[in-house]
């Protein structure tokens, strides 16, 4: 009996079929849309249109083809195809819209009379949930109404129905609807807050809203003199909820704002960033969590970092505005900037206290010849000052301190101080104090512009580092080219290396030989004089590709890899070579590692390797 098989109602030939497929794939992608959202969006199941043009499944109706082209833009070829079908299919069903329309003070507009608001606060939909919501709109019509202001000029604007109208527009713009579609609208006169009110709660009240419209919706309605707790009550929210929208507008800095908007952290990610108020440190956490993908938690304690503890402070904690990090005891504060100033403040007063305090001599005088108050970041050096009981040459100084808390030192004198034209004249002891001070708070100055500079430079310099790892790669094989310390500061030496991996290291920089030794079997080396200077090395492997430096990276690790003839491989290094497939020599395994006992050299040197067990194993060196 000869077996059969069914033949799918629409089977094309192999390549017209190929066409279709093809045709189809570009028209979905005119249309902005996935596979999933575009089919769900034409009524076809998704793994029937993925089947097809994947080639896995080539059966497909022709029924199914032109609901796939009804919806596919226009000037596509796809829709082109199946123009005629197309043309032929019924439009959506306008009776459940008729139905609505008769409702109180509810009329049907004509899709074409309808134009959007371009006032409305929302700007962003779901491509994939106008779908779901046209494809709805064509099985049911327009179940709820739009709210629109009176018309002008015939011309209704919308007020609150963005979602509906932008499916109904992308049915219009596949040519599902006409321009006479009727549309339920409820006209309204409102005035402009009214209705301002009323489509921002409208949209709130939609579950797909993006976190920072949503805030932006809540802001709006605060701006119309709603309280919060008016806004979460109407909007079905929590108090909470709301307070914690408006924080991300209040506290976030534009940067994470831009990253939360493009979904590129999360909402747990942004509430951590916003923990601190200083644009640089949200910038940094913010780098963390886009480029490395620290966790909320994990930025949550990164942002810690620096940050004083409550008990370093030497101020009234009410007079700090800011917010905390922890809690209880164990609280930070996360405002540095107003930490510093505050703390700063306090070292004013406590410098103008010490400057009253008398000695208990008969004849009292000041206790300091001096007070300072060192500038923020700076530290006092005890090196270039000597201790001095003479209250004429004793001088304090307050700063704060590497543990945040404000610290004093006194009796000191600096050691540049010259005394010995005045040492019986108080007075111009005083005098010639007061000089020196007043002299190096400029340098005082210039040292902490420096350090922070300083500071700033190197944090550029890691920032590129990290976003440019290849450049690692450069300065590490310029550092050992020359066995010099660049910015990395790790000096690897290769100097000991095999020949021949510096011969391959030459040529892949276009070189000359990298070897100047005695011979190939001396240890002495050093770079040859006519190697071109560092910086022409520096341009050569700029112009390298990513591969090619990582190759030449390699090449130069692998020339300083060298083994003692009682290397015996340890646990951890058994597992790399066995992952790795690289033979071990019979010598180096553990139960072959002994060498046999040889009488006749006991009165003898001992030849090498000989002993073995009483010889540390040699762990594996690079």
């Amino acid at each position: 009996m000869s077996k059969t098989t069914s033949k799918p109602a629409h089977d094309p030939a192999a390549s017209d079929y190929d066409t279709i497929a093809s045709e189809l794939r570009a028209a979905i992608d005119m249309s902005g849309l996935s596979v999933t959202a575009y089919t769900r969006s034409a009524g076809v199941d998704s793994p029937t249109a993925n089947g097809f043009l994947n080639r896995k499944r080539p059966g497909m109706t022709e029924a199914t083809l032109v609901k796939l082209a009804r919806i596919a833009p226009q000037g596509s070829a796809f829709r082109a195809r199946y123009a005629a079908q197309v043309e032929a299919l019924p439009v959506p069903d306008a009776a459940p819209t008729a139905a609505l329309a008769n409702a109180t003070g509810i009329i049907a507009v004509p899709f074409g009379k309808l134009i959007p608001n371009p006032d409305n606060y929302r700007k962003t939909f779901d491509p994939e949930a106008i779908a779901e919501l046209a494809q709805s709109i064509r099985d049911k019509g327009v179940l709820q109404n739009l709210v629109t202001f009176p018309p002008v000029d015939g011309i209704y604007k919308i007020n609150s129905g963005g979602r509906r109208y932008a499916a109904l527009a992308s049915l219009h713009a596949a040519g599902v609807i006409s321009d006479d579609y009727p549309v339920p609208c409820l006209v309204r006169d409102m005035d402009a807050a009214e209705a301002r009110a009323l489509a921002i709660v409208e949209n709130i009240q939609r579950q797909d809203v993006p976190v920072l419209e949503e805030a932006q919706g809540f802001r709006a309605l605060a701006d119309l003199g709603w309280e919060t707790t008016r806004i979460a009550a109407t909007c079905g929210l929590s108090l909470r909820t709301v307070q914690d929208r408006l924080q991300l507008l209040s506290r976030l800095h534009t940067p994470a704002q831009a990253a939360l908007a493009a979904r590129q952290i999360t909402l747990d990610q942004a509430r951590a960033i916003m923990s601190v108020p200083n644009e640089d440190d949200q910038a940094s956490l913010l780098e963390q969590a886009a480029k490395r993908d620290y966790s909320a938690a994990a930025l949550r304690e990164q942002a810690k970092h620096g940050k004083a503890p409550i008990e370093a402070a030497a101020f009234d904690l009410a007079d700090y505005t800011g917010e905390f990090l922890g809690e209880g005891k164990k609280r930070l504060f996360a405002d540095m900037e107003q930490f510093t100033a505050l703390q700063m403040k306090a070292a004013m007063a406590m410098a103008d206290m010490l400057r009253t305090r008398m000695t208990e001599e008969p004849t009292p005088r000041p206790l300091y010849a001096a007070v300072t108050v060192l500038p923020k970041g700076e530290h006092f050096q005890s090196w270039n000052h000597t201790r001095t009981d003479d209250p004429a040459l004793a001088q304090a100084f307050i700063y704060i301190g590497w543990d945040h808390k404000l610290t004093v030192e006194s009796g000191w004198m600096p050691d540049d101080f010259d005394d010995e034209d005045d040492e019986d004249d108080e007075a111009g002891l005083a005098e010639a104090n007061a000089a020196w001070i007043k002299a190096n708070e400029a340098a005082q100055r210039e040292r902490v512009r420096r350090v922070q500079m300083t500071n700033e430079f190197l944090e550029s310099l890691r920032r590129h580092f990290i976003s440019h790892p290849v450049d690692v790669l450069r300065v590490t094989i310029l550092e050992c080219l020359s066995n010099e310390f660049l910015f990395l500061g790790s000096g690897v030496e290769w100097a000991h290396g095999e020949p021949q991996y510096r011969e391959a290291v030459a040529t892949a920089l276009g070189l000359p030989s990298l070897f100047s030794g005695s011979g190939e079997e001396s240890d002495d080396y050093r770079l040859p004089d006519n190697l071109p200077d560092l910086l022409e090395i520096w341009k050569r492997l700029q112009i390298m590709s990513q591969g090619e430096v990582l190759s030449l990276m390699a090449l130069i690790m692998a020339s300083g890899v060298s083994f003692q003839p009682t290397y015996k491989p340890g646990p951890i290094e058994s597992e790399i070579l066995a992952a790795t497939g690289i033979s071990v020599p019979d010598f180096m395994m553990p139960q072959l590692g002994d060498l046999p006992d040889d009488p006749e050299t006991d009165d003898q040197d001992e030849p090498i390797g000989a002993d073995l067990d009483d010889t540390p194993d040699v762990a594996m060196a690079s």
